[in-house]
Protein backbone atom coordinates (compact mmCIF):
# COMPACT_ATOMS: atom_id res chain seq x y z
CA UNK A 1 0.00 0.00 0.00
CA UNK A 2 1.49 3.30 -1.23
CA UNK A 3 1.45 6.16 1.10
CA UNK A 4 0.13 9.39 -0.40
CA UNK A 5 1.44 12.70 0.90
CA UNK A 6 -0.28 15.79 0.40
CA UNK A 7 1.38 19.26 -0.22
CA UNK A 8 1.10 21.49 2.88
CA UNK A 9 0.58 24.53 3.14
CA UNK A 10 1.56 26.78 6.36
CA UNK A 11 0.08 29.93 7.64
CA UNK A 12 1.29 31.70 10.46
CA UNK A 13 0.34 35.10 11.63
CA UNK A 14 0.47 37.77 14.31
CA UNK A 15 -2.78 39.83 14.83
CA UNK A 16 -3.44 42.44 17.44
CA UNK A 17 -7.21 43.66 16.63
CA UNK A 18 -7.90 40.34 14.31
CA UNK A 19 -7.87 41.36 10.96
CA UNK A 20 -5.12 39.74 10.09
CA UNK A 21 -6.19 36.72 11.66
CA UNK A 22 -9.65 37.23 9.26
CA UNK A 23 -7.28 37.17 6.30
CA UNK A 24 -4.79 34.14 6.90
CA UNK A 25 -8.32 32.30 7.91
CA UNK A 26 -9.72 33.37 4.44
CA UNK A 27 -6.53 31.89 2.84
CA UNK A 28 -6.74 28.98 4.85
CA UNK A 29 -10.54 28.84 3.43
CA UNK A 30 -9.61 29.43 0.18
CA UNK A 31 -6.59 26.72 0.01
CA UNK A 32 -9.23 24.11 1.44
CA UNK A 33 -11.00 24.71 -1.60
CA UNK A 34 -8.82 22.58 -3.84
CA UNK A 35 -8.82 18.98 -3.02
CA UNK A 36 -5.60 17.25 -2.00
CA UNK A 37 -4.13 19.88 0.11
CA UNK A 38 -2.89 19.61 3.63
CA UNK A 39 -3.56 23.23 5.42
CA UNK A 40 -1.60 24.34 9.01
CA UNK A 41 -3.60 27.64 10.29
CA UNK A 42 -1.80 28.56 13.00
CA UNK A 43 -0.95 32.11 15.56
CA UNK A 44 2.13 32.73 16.30
CA UNK A 45 1.82 32.20 19.87
CA UNK A 46 1.55 28.74 19.24
CA UNK A 47 3.61 27.84 16.36
CA UNK A 48 7.10 26.08 15.87
CA UNK A 49 10.06 26.17 13.74
CA UNK A 50 8.73 22.40 12.61
CA UNK A 51 5.55 24.05 10.97
CA UNK A 52 7.52 25.12 7.98
CA UNK A 53 10.12 22.56 7.89
CA UNK A 54 7.76 20.09 5.75
CA UNK A 55 5.68 22.68 4.25
CA UNK A 56 5.64 23.28 0.38
CA UNK A 57 3.88 26.63 1.00
CA UNK A 58 4.35 28.96 3.67
CA UNK A 59 1.94 32.25 4.25
CA UNK A 60 3.22 34.85 7.03
CA UNK A 61 1.03 37.89 7.83
CA UNK A 62 1.63 40.55 10.61
CA UNK A 63 -0.01 43.85 11.29
CA UNK A 64 2.77 46.09 12.24
CA UNK A 65 3.45 47.58 15.48
CA UNK A 66 5.26 50.74 15.62
CA UNK A 67 6.12 50.11 12.19
CA UNK A 68 7.86 46.99 12.91
CA UNK A 69 7.54 43.50 13.10
CA UNK A 70 5.47 41.58 16.10
CA UNK A 71 8.36 40.20 18.08
CA UNK A 72 6.93 36.68 17.95
CA UNK A 73 6.51 36.88 13.84
CA UNK A 74 10.65 38.44 14.02
CA UNK A 75 11.71 35.47 16.08
CA UNK A 76 9.86 33.19 13.68
CA UNK A 77 11.50 34.29 10.57
CA UNK A 78 15.18 34.57 12.18
CA UNK A 79 14.61 30.73 13.14
CA UNK A 80 13.16 29.89 9.49
CA UNK A 81 16.29 30.56 7.93
CA UNK A 82 18.50 27.75 9.27
CA UNK A 83 15.16 25.23 8.47
CA UNK A 84 16.20 25.11 4.21
CA UNK A 85 12.85 26.73 3.12
CA UNK A 86 14.95 27.54 -0.02
CA UNK A 87 12.59 27.08 -3.06
CA UNK A 88 9.47 26.51 -1.51
CA UNK A 89 6.82 29.11 -2.46
CA UNK A 90 6.19 32.53 0.52
CA UNK A 91 3.68 35.06 0.81
CA UNK A 92 3.85 37.80 3.16
CA UNK A 93 0.24 39.83 3.57
CA UNK A 94 -0.86 42.55 6.66
CA UNK A 95 -3.53 44.19 7.78
CA UNK A 96 -1.38 47.23 8.87
CA UNK A 97 -2.74 50.62 8.01
CA UNK A 98 0.64 52.05 7.53
CA UNK A 99 4.14 50.64 8.38
CA UNK A 100 6.43 47.90 6.64
CA UNK A 101 5.43 44.62 8.68
CA UNK A 102 4.54 42.66 5.55
CA UNK A 103 7.50 44.17 3.26
CA UNK A 104 10.16 43.37 6.00
CA UNK A 105 8.66 39.43 5.90
CA UNK A 106 8.65 38.91 2.60
CA UNK A 107 12.60 40.23 2.39
CA UNK A 108 12.90 37.70 5.69
CA UNK A 109 11.32 34.97 3.72
CA UNK A 110 13.25 36.08 0.59
CA UNK A 111 16.42 35.83 2.72
CA UNK A 112 15.68 32.70 3.82
CA UNK A 113 15.35 31.44 -0.34
CA UNK A 114 11.68 30.87 -0.84
CA UNK A 115 10.32 32.17 -4.13
CA UNK A 116 7.84 35.04 -2.63
CA UNK A 117 5.19 35.66 -4.25
CA UNK A 118 1.95 38.42 -4.10
CA UNK A 119 3.69 40.12 -1.07
CA UNK A 120 2.20 44.10 0.30
CA UNK A 121 4.19 45.95 -2.29
CA UNK A 122 2.37 49.32 -0.65
CA UNK A 123 2.86 48.10 2.99
CA UNK A 124 -0.88 48.06 3.09
CA UNK A 125 -3.46 45.73 2.79
CA UNK A 126 -6.07 46.92 4.67
CA UNK A 127 -8.66 47.84 2.14
CA UNK A 128 -8.76 44.43 0.27
CA UNK A 129 -11.35 42.53 0.74
CA UNK A 130 -11.35 39.11 2.61
CA UNK A 131 -12.56 37.26 -1.00
CA UNK A 132 -9.07 38.66 -2.09
CA UNK A 133 -7.08 36.90 0.24
CA UNK A 134 -9.93 33.52 0.20
CA UNK A 135 -8.40 33.52 -3.80
CA UNK A 136 -5.01 34.16 -2.65
CA UNK A 137 -5.20 30.66 -0.54
CA UNK A 138 -6.54 29.08 -3.60
CA UNK A 139 -4.51 30.07 -6.01
CA UNK A 140 -0.69 29.33 -3.68
CA UNK A 141 -2.75 25.97 -3.25
CA UNK A 142 -3.56 25.45 -7.19
CA UNK A 143 0.13 26.29 -7.61
CA UNK A 144 1.53 23.27 -5.28
CA UNK A 145 -0.83 20.95 -6.40
CA UNK A 146 0.16 21.35 -10.03
CA UNK A 147 4.07 21.61 -9.18
CA UNK A 148 4.26 25.54 -10.21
Amino acid sequence: MTMTILPKITIIYASKEGGTKLMAEAMAEGAKSIPGIKILLKDISYAVPEDVKDADAIILGSSAYDNSLAQYLDSCLGEMENLGLRGKIGVAFGSCASGDGPLNVATKLRSSGLRVISPCEDGTQKDKGLREFFMLGRSVAEGIRNGS
